[in-house]
């Protein structure tokens, strides 16, 4: 939510929904009055300046949120190399004392393959998880005046 004062400036730094429900009562009756088409008109001149305010500062909390994901999923890359080379290394003593016959190498490659997917399949899933690249999305929901 972003308000505005009767000349289109910025009144306030955009707020949450909830904030704005609480704050100005919405919860409770509320009485309709006709609207103007004068006043309909300011309304819709000042909407755009409205859009572009909350735009920028969806945008602002985007990157924030985006920096902090990429926190997150580096801490993820070491846990899951972490991960890997220990399962490497399990899969090396489990099968160290058998490396003469075919099965036990066809056995090991296989587990060595399910490691491998296991990898794959959790790092693209934790990627797209976190991923928040592009234009914030803005919706106008609806305009409230108040003459």
């Amino acid at each position: 939510m972003v308000g505005l004062n009767s000349n289109g400036s910025i009144r306030n730094t955009p707020f949450h929904l909830n904030d704005f429900i609480s704050e100005f009562k919405f919860q409770e009756k509320l009485h309709t009055e006709t609207i103007s088409d004068d006043d309909i008109s300011i309304l819709k001149k000042h909407l755009s300046s409205a859009v572009t305010s909350v735009t920028d500062y969806m945008q602002r909390e985007q990157d924030l949120l985006e920096n902090r994901m990429e926190e997150k999923l580096n801490e993820y890359k070491t846990k899951i190399h972490n991960w890997r080379a220990a399962a490497l290394e399990q899969l090396e003593l489990d099968f160290n004392e058998n490396t003469g016959s075919n099965l036990w190498a066809r056995i090991k490659d296989s587990k060595q393959r399910e490691i491998e997917t296991i990898l794959s399949t959790s790092s693209q899933y934790y990627k797209n998880l976190t991923s928040l690249q592009g234009d914030a999305y803005l919706k106008v929901l609806a305009v409230f005046f108040n003459s």
